[in-house]
């Protein structure tokens, strides 16, 4: 598969993730890198974070299809509040929309990355795998999707319920913008506790002690 340059290009990557030395700059690198190799119709989720951090802004993709989805019922949802019933008296709950496969599921996530990793030889824990998907987080944080009206921004949430960070994505047309889960990674430790769930600072990744950390300015949140 690799020639030459390549194979000693992947090798590093490979090392540093096997041997958890790695942090978002460097699995930057590698998506960058491996991008051009990687079977899009196989590695559906993988493609989408390659081709999002290449160049930050995507017009298409999984997550422009739900995004699509999320700008059509957009206006039903801001319209749907509970209304009032007279004659019981109580009442009517609001009307919930349901966007079809958007997000990724957590079981369909790690299916894709423990095959990915077989594939390409790459031996890998839980652990790793965690810390893998942090660094997408950290690094796709205020991404952008984009495509004529229909445009959407990557967030990174708080949940301090089940100690795991979220990666929402919002409309950004100035309405009142509907959120929904795209991915999940947890449980944290959590060394912050944020007043509003959403993460507005940039965050990065930093690896001491062997351990990777989530960091806010210089406090840190993991």
């Amino acid at each position: 598969m690799f020639q030459n340059k390549e194979l000693v290009i992947f090798n590093h990557y490979k090392y540093l993730i096997e041997n958890r030395l790695f942090d978002e700059f460097d699995i930057l690198g590698f998506l960058i890198f491996i991008r051009e190799y990687v079977d899009e119709s196989k590695y559906i989720i993988i493609s989408e974070y390659c081709n999002l951090i290449a160049h930050r802004t995507r017009e298409h993709g999984k997550t422009m299809d739900a995004i699509k989805q999320l700008e059509v019922i957009a206006p039903k949802v801001i319209r749907s509040t509970a209304s009032y019933d007279v004659v019981n008296k109580k009442k009517k709950p609001a009307k919930r929309y349901k966007l079809n496969n958007a997000g990724i599921k957590e079981s369909e996530w790690n299916k894709e990355l423990d095959s990915f990793f077989q594939e390409y030889g790459i031996q890998v824990n839980e652990q790793i795998k965690k810390e893998f998907i942090l660094c997408i987080f950290s690094f796709a944080q205020n991404t952008n999707y984009e495509n004529g009206n229909v445009n959407g921004k990557a967030e990174l949430l708080q949940m301090l319920a089940d100690n795991t960070l979220i990666l929402t994505i919002t409309l950004t047309d100035g309405t009142k913008s509907p959120v929904f889960v795209f991915s999940i990674v947890g449980p944290f430790n959590f060394l912050k506790k944020l007043k509003n769930p959403t993460i507005e600072e940039a965050v990065v990744t930093k690896r001491e002690n062997g351990e990777l950390r989530l960091l806010i300015g210089d406090e840190y949140l993991t």
